[in-house]
Protein backbone atom coordinates (compact mmCIF):
# COMPACT_ATOMS: atom_id res chain seq x y z
CA UNK A 1 0.00 0.00 0.00
CA UNK A 2 2.63 2.52 1.01
CA UNK A 3 5.44 3.15 -1.39
CA UNK A 4 8.96 3.16 -0.11
CA UNK A 5 10.41 6.57 0.52
CA UNK A 6 13.42 6.11 -1.75
CA UNK A 7 11.11 5.29 -4.65
CA UNK A 8 8.89 8.29 -3.95
CA UNK A 9 11.93 10.51 -3.60
CA UNK A 10 13.33 9.21 -6.89
CA UNK A 11 10.03 9.88 -8.66
CA UNK A 12 9.90 13.34 -7.16
CA UNK A 13 13.48 14.12 -8.19
CA UNK A 14 12.78 12.87 -11.71
CA UNK A 15 9.69 15.05 -11.78
CA UNK A 16 11.73 18.05 -10.69
CA UNK A 17 14.31 17.36 -13.39
CA UNK A 18 11.58 16.96 -15.98
CA UNK A 19 9.93 20.06 -14.62
CA UNK A 20 13.05 22.13 -15.04
CA UNK A 21 13.31 20.97 -18.65
CA UNK A 22 9.69 21.86 -19.33
CA UNK A 23 9.99 25.13 -17.42
CA UNK A 24 12.11 26.50 -20.24
CA UNK A 25 9.24 25.91 -22.67
CA UNK A 26 6.19 26.50 -20.45
CA UNK A 27 5.12 26.56 -16.82
CA UNK A 28 4.47 23.07 -15.48
CA UNK A 29 1.37 22.58 -13.34
CA UNK A 30 2.12 20.23 -10.42
CA UNK A 31 -0.01 18.89 -7.57
CA UNK A 32 0.64 16.67 -4.56
CA UNK A 33 -1.83 14.21 -3.06
CA UNK A 34 -1.53 11.80 -0.16
CA UNK A 35 -3.46 8.87 -1.63
CA UNK A 36 -3.82 6.96 1.63
CA UNK A 37 -5.05 9.98 3.56
CA UNK A 38 -7.44 10.99 0.76
CA UNK A 39 -9.00 7.53 0.74
CA UNK A 40 -9.18 6.95 4.50
CA UNK A 41 -10.67 10.37 5.21
CA UNK A 42 -13.72 9.74 3.02
CA UNK A 43 -17.02 9.26 4.77
CA UNK A 44 -17.30 5.70 3.49
CA UNK A 45 -13.84 4.77 4.78
CA UNK A 46 -14.60 6.36 8.16
CA UNK A 47 -17.79 4.26 8.41
CA UNK A 48 -15.89 1.11 7.42
CA UNK A 49 -13.12 1.87 9.94
CA UNK A 50 -15.68 2.43 12.68
CA UNK A 51 -17.28 -0.94 11.88
CA UNK A 52 -13.82 -2.50 11.89
CA UNK A 53 -13.10 -1.02 15.30
CA UNK A 54 -16.35 -2.49 16.64
CA UNK A 55 -15.51 -5.85 15.08
CA UNK A 56 -12.04 -5.85 16.66
CA UNK A 57 -13.20 -4.72 20.12
CA UNK A 58 -13.65 -8.28 21.49
CA UNK A 59 -10.14 -9.22 20.39
CA UNK A 60 -8.73 -6.01 21.89
CA UNK A 61 -10.62 -6.72 25.14
CA UNK A 62 -9.29 -10.28 25.21
CA UNK A 63 -5.73 -9.00 24.77
CA UNK A 64 -6.26 -6.51 27.60
CA UNK A 65 -7.71 -9.22 29.86
CA UNK A 66 -4.88 -11.64 29.11
CA UNK A 67 -2.33 -8.92 29.81
CA UNK A 68 -3.98 -8.09 33.13
CA UNK A 69 -4.15 -11.76 34.08
CA UNK A 70 -0.47 -12.28 33.24
CA UNK A 71 0.54 -9.17 35.17
CA UNK A 72 -1.49 -10.27 38.19
CA UNK A 73 0.13 -13.73 38.21
CA UNK A 74 3.57 -12.14 37.82
CA UNK A 75 2.94 -9.78 40.75
CA UNK A 76 1.61 -12.65 42.82
CA UNK A 77 4.66 -14.71 41.98
CA UNK A 78 7.02 -11.88 42.92
CA UNK A 79 5.23 -11.06 46.17
CA UNK A 80 4.82 -14.65 47.33
CA UNK A 81 7.93 -16.29 45.96
CA UNK A 82 9.22 -16.85 49.51
CA UNK A 83 6.16 -18.82 50.57
CA UNK A 84 5.47 -20.75 47.36
CA UNK A 85 6.82 -24.23 46.84
CA UNK A 86 9.05 -24.89 43.81
CA UNK A 87 6.14 -26.76 42.21
CA UNK A 88 3.81 -23.76 42.67
CA UNK A 89 6.46 -21.42 41.23
CA UNK A 90 6.88 -23.73 38.23
CA UNK A 91 3.10 -23.96 37.71
CA UNK A 92 2.71 -20.16 37.84
CA UNK A 93 5.62 -19.77 35.44
CA UNK A 94 4.00 -22.23 33.04
CA UNK A 95 0.73 -20.35 33.36
CA UNK A 96 2.50 -17.10 32.48
CA UNK A 97 4.16 -18.81 29.53
CA UNK A 98 0.79 -20.11 28.29
CA UNK A 99 -0.77 -16.65 28.61
CA UNK A 100 2.17 -15.16 26.69
CA UNK A 101 1.55 -17.63 23.87
CA UNK A 102 -2.13 -16.70 23.84
CA UNK A 103 -1.19 -13.01 23.83
CA UNK A 104 1.16 -13.49 20.89
CA UNK A 105 -1.51 -15.35 18.94
CA UNK A 106 -4.27 -12.83 19.69
CA UNK A 107 -1.99 -9.86 18.93
CA UNK A 108 -1.00 -11.35 15.59
CA UNK A 109 -4.64 -12.16 14.85
CA UNK A 110 -5.65 -8.60 15.71
CA UNK A 111 -2.89 -7.08 13.56
CA UNK A 112 -3.62 -9.37 10.60
CA UNK A 113 -7.34 -8.66 10.72
CA UNK A 114 -6.70 -4.92 10.98
CA UNK A 115 -4.25 -4.94 8.07
CA UNK A 116 -6.42 -7.16 5.89
CA UNK A 117 -9.54 -5.07 6.45
CA UNK A 118 -7.70 -1.76 5.91
CA UNK A 119 -6.26 -3.14 2.67
CA UNK A 120 -9.74 -4.24 1.62
CA UNK A 121 -11.18 -0.77 2.31
CA UNK A 122 -8.31 0.81 0.38
CA UNK A 123 -8.74 -1.51 -2.62
CA UNK A 124 -12.51 -0.93 -2.66
CA UNK A 125 -12.13 2.86 -2.76
CA UNK A 126 -9.12 2.96 -5.10
CA UNK A 127 -11.16 3.01 -8.35
CA UNK A 128 -13.14 6.02 -7.07
CA UNK A 129 -9.90 7.72 -6.08
CA UNK A 130 -8.45 7.17 -9.54
CA UNK A 131 -11.61 8.43 -11.27
CA UNK A 132 -11.70 11.57 -9.11
CA UNK A 133 -8.00 12.19 -9.65
CA UNK A 134 -8.44 11.80 -13.40
CA UNK A 135 -11.33 14.31 -13.33
CA UNK A 136 -9.25 16.81 -11.36
CA UNK A 137 -6.27 16.31 -13.66
CA UNK A 138 -8.28 16.85 -16.83
CA UNK A 139 -10.35 19.75 -15.49
CA UNK A 140 -7.36 21.62 -14.11
CA UNK A 141 -4.82 20.39 -16.66
CA UNK A 142 -2.13 19.21 -14.27
CA UNK A 143 1.10 18.08 -15.89
CA UNK A 144 2.15 16.07 -12.87
CA UNK A 145 0.37 14.77 -9.75
CA UNK A 146 2.59 13.17 -7.11
CA UNK A 147 1.48 10.72 -4.46
CA UNK A 148 3.39 11.51 -1.33
CA UNK A 149 3.84 11.13 2.37
CA UNK A 150 3.88 14.55 4.08
CA UNK A 151 6.96 13.56 6.07
CA UNK A 152 8.91 13.31 2.83
CA UNK A 153 9.08 17.07 2.35
CA UNK A 154 10.76 19.57 4.59
CA UNK A 155 8.43 22.19 3.16
CA UNK A 156 5.48 21.97 0.78
CA UNK A 157 3.54 25.00 -0.32
CA UNK A 158 -0.12 24.20 0.33
CA UNK A 159 -1.15 25.49 -3.09
CA UNK A 160 0.20 22.21 -4.52
CA UNK A 161 -1.63 20.01 -1.97
CA UNK A 162 -4.93 18.62 -3.34
CA UNK A 163 -5.59 15.77 -0.88
CA UNK A 164 -8.58 17.43 0.81
CA UNK A 165 -10.12 18.30 -2.57
CA UNK A 166 -9.75 14.68 -3.70
CA UNK A 167 -11.43 13.45 -0.50
CA UNK A 168 -14.25 15.96 -0.90
CA UNK A 169 -14.80 14.92 -4.53
CA UNK A 170 -14.79 11.24 -3.53
CA UNK A 171 -17.46 11.98 -0.90
CA UNK A 172 -19.52 13.88 -3.49
CA UNK A 173 -19.18 11.07 -6.02
CA UNK A 174 -20.32 8.51 -3.42
CA UNK A 175 -23.32 10.67 -2.50
CA UNK A 176 -24.52 10.97 -6.08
Amino acid sequence: MKRTRPRVLLVFLLALCAGSLFAQQSAMKVAVVNMERAIFQTERAKEELKALEEYLTPIRDLIRDLTNERDQITRDLQLNSDTLSPLEVRNKSKEIEKINLDLDYQSQRFQKELTDRRDQIFETLLPTFRAVLEDIQSNEEYDLILNTDPQLFLYLNQRYEITNRVTENMNNKAAS
